[in-house]
């Protein structure tokens, strides 16, 4: 829950910074009225919509993490999410599990093998929320019957402070993907 709520406040501090910025531009592009407390006001206003914005972002957090079944302990406030685990079965079965992975249903990947770096990658779509994710999982062979398996989900945008948990969501639908595959 801190890691949240720190991400909101630095979230909100450029909020804050933006539109600060924008009524000093404002006012000094549009002098109508001579105020000399113009910066002053601008402070507030800026405040006022910064910790709104902010509010509203960390109630939808909440709730979107409650509906996706994220773990709150599991969250980075990084848009970089990285995780590996361990998984009770041949390589050649986890090979399986994400080749039997249909693109056409909602909740699945179209993985792609890349055999110069022995990696499975793909990219997730524009949405409302971010504009994609490159997503990478590297299986390792432990023995015959253990794999290691390697997440990691990167927004596609390499200037993306924040995604608003989709990385993090990636990589538990991943992790579902194999934990809880029959």
């Amino acid at each position: 829950m801190k890691k949240i709520i720190f991400q909101n406040l630095i979230f909100a501090f450029l909020l804050f910074t933006v539109f600060f910025t924008i009524e000093i531009l404002l006012t000094q592009l549009f002098p109508l009225v001579k105020d000399y407390n113009i910066i002053e006001k601008a402070g507030i206003n800026a405040t006022r919509v910064s910790i709104m914005v902010t509010i509203l972002m960390l109630v939808y957090q909440l709730f979107y993490f409650r509906a996706n079944k994220i773990s709150l302990k599991d969250f980075s406030i990084s848009s970089f999410q990285k995780a590996n685990f361990t998984i009770d079965k041949s390589i050649e079965d986890a090979k399986q599990i994400i080749e039997s992975n249909k693109p056409k249903e909602k909740e699945s990947f179209n993985l792609r093998y890349n055999k110069e770096q022995d990696i499975y990658k793909t990219k997730t779509k524009t949405s409302m929320m971010s504009w994609g994710e490159h997503i990478i999982i590297k299986l390792k062979k432990i023995d015959n019957f253990k794999t290691e398996v390697f997440v990691t989900s990167k927004p596609i945008l390499k200037t993306a402070i924040i995604d608003f948990g989709k990385s993090a969501i990636n990589v538990q639908r991943i992790k579902q993907m194999f934990l809880g595959y029959p």
